[in-house]
């Protein structure tokens, strides 16, 4: 979570990022090498949340 402020009583730039967008960003290096059939079994490894990247 990011917040910047510069006084005011709203802020200025909010920022979230979830643990979930950088383990689905790692998933092509992961799978190098392997098959298809894999990404089943690399993405349940990852444990993400499919709606948590949507946003």
């Amino acid at each position: 979570m990011y917040i910047e402020s510069h006084g005011d009583q709203k802020p200025w730039r909010v920022k979230f990022n979830s643990p979930c967008m950088n383990l689905a960003g790692i998933v092509p290096h992961a799978a190098e090498g392997g098959k298809i059939a894999d990404l089943i079994t690399i993405g349940g490894t990852f444990d993400y949340v499919v709606p948590d990247i949507d946003r």
